[in-house]
């Protein structure tokens, strides 16, 4: 009777391969590409690299509104975006911020442009909105001023006055040596618009 033999070099070539593989994705530094939506359509991109992910939770709060224009945002900063023509702006200053990559802050920038004529509804209401905001704070993790921007959709209330927030957002601008080139996630929140408190929260990755 002959034995089995357990590791033939069929099945060691492969495994040599698939570690050859792993360690040419990872790289030297713990680096890799990840998928992206760009590639997925075969519209060029430059992709950044990603390191080791790690979570990254932050809650932003704003009571009051610094001020409130029926006008698109006009200071050219992401929120500055109008497609229809038809828009509004809202800022915020003393925003209060918790977690992220900064920590705690009470001293946050927020600016939320709507676009109006864009919805499904094209001006409708009740409808969704389009929405691109900014976000710049600064914390206890880290003194140095961080800019957070998100985009996504802000629907009319069915009832009531909450205005219900869906998005999400990216880390565009950090100097901390908490992250190595960004952060990114899922951004849901609402907007009262009794009081015009807006209450962000923001889950997803640092990498």
């Amino acid at each position: 009777m002959k034995l089995r033999q357990m590791n033939s070099p069929r099945r060691v070539g492969w495994l040599q391969t698939a570690i050859v593989v792993l360690f040419l994705l990872v790289g030297l530094s713990g680096f890799a590409s990840a998928q992206n939506l760009p590639d997925f359509f075969g519209i060029p991109n430059q992709a950044s690299p990603i390191g080791k992910l790690k979570a990254d939770n932050d809650t932003i709060t704003c009571t009051s509104s610094l001020s409130r224009q029926k006008a698109a945002c006009n200071d050219g900063s992401y929120a500055a975006q109008c497609a229809s023509g038809t828009c509004g702006c809202i800022i915020y200053d003393m925003c209060k911020n918790a977690g992220g990559t900064i920590g705690t802050g009470t001293e946050g920038i927020l600016e939320v442009g709507f676009d109006f004529d864009n919805g499904p509804t094209l001006g409708f209401a009740p409808d969704c909105y389009p929405i691109f905001g900014v976000f710049t704070s600064s914390g206890k993790k880290d003194p140095t001023p961080e800019e957070t921007d998100f985009d996504g959709v802000a629907c009319d209330p069915l009832s009531g006055s909450v205005v219900l927030i869906n998005g999400g957002w990216q880390v565009v601008v950090a100097n901390t040596p908490s992250i190595i080139n960004g952060a990114g996630g899922t951004l849901t929140g609402t907007l009262n618009l009794t009081t015009s408190e807006i209450k962000l929260g923001l889950k997803g990755k640092t990498f």
